[in-house]
């Protein structure tokens, strides 16, 4: 897949970027960079946090950030004539940087650069930053999370990469029902979903972050603004039979909880509607829920046996997203050569 092309990735730092990203690691040609910036080195990361720091550039911008894109991009690749292409996650700091983007224009000559989105547009770092409409202008390759966002925008569609994690600790502590999340703007639905859990005697464990403290009920059995790393979450997802995934707004992309819920083979309650339409539905594993009342005892206590196909988790899988980016990499080296042809008058 792609064996003509180095691929770099440069992701946003995420804790589980990290694990999703892993199987990318056994290809010789993909360089993974998920840090603040694609560079090695405390000292060097430190004073980059400093001269690219957002809480700075609040009071005053800090000129000449365009004297480490050389740094950068002899990270990347050191071979300007190589065929590359990069992909860039939403929040990295630089993926909004229409200068940097220049700069690896210029740098490299066959070069195609692909923006992943992981949520909605609409709480991106893209939005947050103003560059939504500025994308395609930049990036030969714009993948949605969402993708309902794919059409509102003119973007592809891709879902979240997963890859699967070994060595998670099990224990007898056992749960039935496990959430992880931000509050944002679900929090009154979370905390109805957790009574209806009470009344059935379910074991929950519940984290919920970003929540004022005179929001905070159930302080005695929901954990508020405790942060796991992804190795925790990953661990109490092993021992739990059951996760909960209450998406934010409008959101129908495929949440990470999905992800987890086909890769661990776990059930999954969950508010996505749209789910019922994806290849790895499956009713026995999978309860679509509208609110509160809609959770059904009898779909926690059948003691169903849940057991993806690979074929469900290759949805998710570093495999498929490869074949679809060299899938659609095509489509744009073939667009390219006709618009040159055209711009040429060869086709006339």
């Amino acid at each position: 897949m792609l064996d003509n092309y180095k691929v770099v990735v440069l992701g946003n730092e995420s804790d589980w970027l990290n694990y999703c990203l892993k199987k990318l690691d056994k290809y010789e040609n993909v360089l993974v960079f998920n840090n603040r910036f694609p560079c090695d080195g405390r000292i060097l990361s430190l004073i980059l946090k400093i001269h690219y720091s957002e809480k700075i550039k609040k009071y005053v911008n800090l000129p000449f950030k365009e004297v480490w894109f050389k740094l950068f991009s002899n990270n990347i690749s050191d071979d300007s004539s190589k065929n590359l292409v990069i992909v860039i996650y939403d929040r990295n700091r630089l993926g909004n940087n229409a200068d940097f983007l220049r700069y690896l224009r210029t740098r490299y000559k066959h070069i195609c650069l692909v923006y992943m989105f992981t949520n909605v547009v609409r709480i991106s770092g893209a939005m947050e930053n103003g560059f939504v409409e500025k994308l395609c202008d930049f990036y030969d390759i714009v993948y949605a999370f969402d993708p309902k966002d794919s059409i509102r925008y003119g973007f592809q569609y891709s879902p979240l990469l997963y890859s699967y994690c070994d060595n998670i600790k099990i224990t007898d502590n056992k749960h039935d029902i496990f959430y992880v999340g931000r509050a944002k703007d679900r929090l009154t639905s979370l905390l109805k979903v957790f009574e209806r859990f009470n009344q059935l005697n379910k074991k929950t464990i519940f984290y919920i972050y970003g929540v004022e403290s005179n929001k905070q009920f159930y302080k005695d059995k929901i954990k508020y603004n405790q942060m796991l790393s992804y190795r925790q979450c990953l661990e109490y997802i092993k021992n739990s039979s059951c996760l909960l995934d209450i998406i934010q707004g409008d959101s129908y992309g495929y949440t990470i909880k999905t992800c987890e819920a086909v890769y661990y083979d776990k059930l999954l309650i969950t508010t996505n509607q749209e789910i019922k339409k994806a290849p790895f539905y499956r009713e026995d594993y999978i309860l679509v829920i509208n609110n509160e009342r809609d959770i059904k005892e009898d779909f926690l206590n059948k003691g169903t046996t849940v057991l993806y196909s690979e074929e469900d988790k290759s949805y998710f899988s570093i495999e498929s997203f490869l074949n679809r980016l060299e899938y659609d990499l095509k489509q744009v080296i073939n667009e390219k050569h006709f618009q040159r042809n055209y711009d040429n008058g060869d086709l006339a």
